[in-house]
């Protein structure tokens, strides 16, 4: 039998080169380039270029 485990965590702190901040102190997605892990696979993949505007796409689609 697979067994299977979670892990619940609290992130206390976060690191980041101030040369990807924006203006604002948050990060520039133009700048940093994160990395995901797909279990199925094990491979890590780039996350791409923005694919829309949260939430006002959102609504755009549950409304039509």
């Amino acid at each position: 039998m697979k067994k299977e485990w979670r892990m619940i965590a609290e992130i206390v702190n976060i690191s980041v080169e101030e040369d990807i901040l924006d203006e604002k102190g948050k990060i520039n997605l133009d700048k940093f380039s994160p990395l995901v892990f797909d279990r199925g696979s094990r491979n890590y993949h780039k996350i791409g270029e923005k694919a829309g505007d949260a939430f006002e796409d959102g609504l755009y689609l549950k409304n039509k």
